[in-house]
């Protein structure tokens, strides 16, 4: 058998459009891996409670579209993978979940998961100049700013060998982290002269 039929979308696939699944007669899922990413949507949506579905037809009507080519990809983005394949497409919410963005179509652009995990929670504006930057830019998560490189550490620990915060950001936290750790540390002392 070198073709099936997905159960969401209707259409006769190759059989390498159907993740593995070892319970199937076929070794194949059910649904084809657009429709499956679709269907991850919509359970996260349901789950943050953000609302909105998607189809794998959306899904792919966006794809087709887009000409398979990644929303964020550009001349100075060298880490982008281009031209999407089921393999490394991700759906990617222009105005994040965590932001409470919906689960529609309007509110979706297909790129690859490289540009998807860098683009994290920026908007999609923001993301486009950092990820076509050539490296020279980055997005402070604390402060909602784009700023150049050099306003952040290195770190061999961090993902793209930077801290997610300037360092501006970054020391504020710490007096911060500092100022509530020692309050901690003089209310124990507190209730313990009092105890004792």
């Amino acid at each position: 058998m070198s073709s099936k039929i997905c159960r969401e979308c209707r259409r006769r696939l190759p059989m390498e459009s159907f993740s593995e699944d070892r319970q199937a007669k076929d070794g194949r899922r059910n649904i084809c891996r657009i429709c499956t990413k679709a269907e991850f949507s919509n359970h996260k949506a349901i789950k943050t409670g953000n609302g909105g579905t998607l189809t794998g037809l959306e899904i792919l009507n966006l794809l087709e579209e887009q000409n398979h080519i990644c929303y964020y990809a550009g001349d100075n983005n060298p880490t982008c993978q281009t031209n999407l394949t089921l393999d490394n497409l991700v759906i990617d919410h222009v105005h994040p979940f965590a932001e409470g963005g919906m689960n529609i179509i309007s509110n979706i652009v297909c790129s690859c998961n490289t540009c998807n995990n860098r683009k994290f929670t920026m908007p999609v504006d923001v993301a486009m100049k950092v990820l076509n930057s050539g490296g020279q830019l980055k997005w402070c998560g604390e402060c909602k700013r784009i700023l150049p490189i050099s306003k952040f550490r290195k770190t061999g620990s961090q993902k793209f060998g930077r801290e997610g915060y300037c360092v501006k950001c970054k020391n504020r936290r710490k007096r911060h982290k500092t100022f509530q750790k020692n309050e901690s540390k003089r209310r124990l002392d507190e209730l313990l002269r009092g105890h004792l």
